[in-house]
């Protein structure tokens, strides 16, 4: 069903955010955990944001906690600022972070990383969340890592993923992330390898491979740029040409000719072998 976007929301939702935006209104009221996996640039954290929004404007008390790569901090601050600035933002990084998770409570969003949810995981799992959202959630697809046992022992009513790349390796992957989101929904790990994984990519089970795709349909929602191409803004390119100097350029004529002859000397057959030595010649 569609859901109401939120009166502070600072953005046009384009067709298909509005329905990412539905559907994660859909596992809200559900109680489920789910996966939001389009294709990078195809807006992640805003259709996130969106419903973060609308949860404070329906009452919702408790902060939510994101966790993501460094990397990420500063953009999902930036986003929350442009998008929903009624958000309170507070980045939990940083060797001044408060270890007091009471000081959380004044706060909507709380924006940390997964090294620090491994580093402060025994003041972070006593604090109840309204939402943890995992953005680059591949970072749990082994179950056996650190960060994935730290992230499942985090306390919240909702959970949240967002990756375009749900599925890298092994469909252990995907069992990982979904253990997180809906704990139990695949089985144990030792059930899922033995009845999912192993015939599925060792034996090419389609019948399997059927079964495991109408499980989890609901709870991932993935969308390539090329489905919803005709919705994005025109692509914009800009070319920037750079001279080298003086100096560049007389280091260049020298290399140029000297690879040049190395490389037309080479046999047919020993290209292969000397591929070091070809990006050698491009460096300079």
């Amino acid at each position: 069903a569609e859901v109401q976007e939120p009166t502070g929301l600072k953005a046009d939702l384009r067709i298909y955010q509005k329905k990412g935006y539905d559907w994660l209104g859909f596992l809200n009221e559900q109680r489920w955990g789910g996966i939001l996996a389009d294709d990078m640039g195809l807006g992640k954290t805003l259709q996130t944001l969106s419903l973060l929004l609308r949860e404070k404007e329906n009452g919702a008390s408790q902060p939510n906690l994101i966790v993501m790569p460094t990397s990420l901090v500063y953009n999902w601050r930036a986003e929350a600022k442009k998008f929903a600035p009624d958000l309170r933002v507070l980045i939990h990084t940083g060797s001044n972070r408060t270890k007091n998770p009471a000081n959380f409570a004044i706060y909507d969003l709380i924006l940390t990383t997964y090294g620090i949810v491994r580093q402060d995981l025994e003041i972070l799992k006593e604090f109840p969340f309204h939402y943890v959202v995992l953005d680059e959630s591949q970072m749990i697809k082994n179950p056996e890592s650190k960060t994935a046992k730290a992230v499942k022992q985090l306390l919240a009513q909702h959970r949240l993923s967002l990756t375009g790349t749900p599925l890298e390796n092994s469909l252990m992957d995907l069992w990982s992330q979904m253990e997180f989101l809906n704990p139990g929904l695949l089985g144990t790990q030792r059930f899922f390898k033995d009845f999912y994984l192993q015939p599925i990519e060792k034996s090419q089970d389609k019948d399997r491979q059927s079964q495991l795709k109408t499980l989890i349909h609901p709870f991932i929602l993935r969308r390539h740029k090329e489905q919803v191409a005709h919705e994005l803004p025109p692509k914009v390119e800009q070319r920037h040409f750079c001279e080298m100097t003086g100096e560049q350029k007389r280091i260049y004529e020298q290399t140029k000719p000297a690879y040049r002859n190395y490389l037309l000397n080479l046999a047919p057959g020993e290209f292969k072998s000397h591929r070091l030595g070809i990006l050698a010649g491009l460096h300079p």
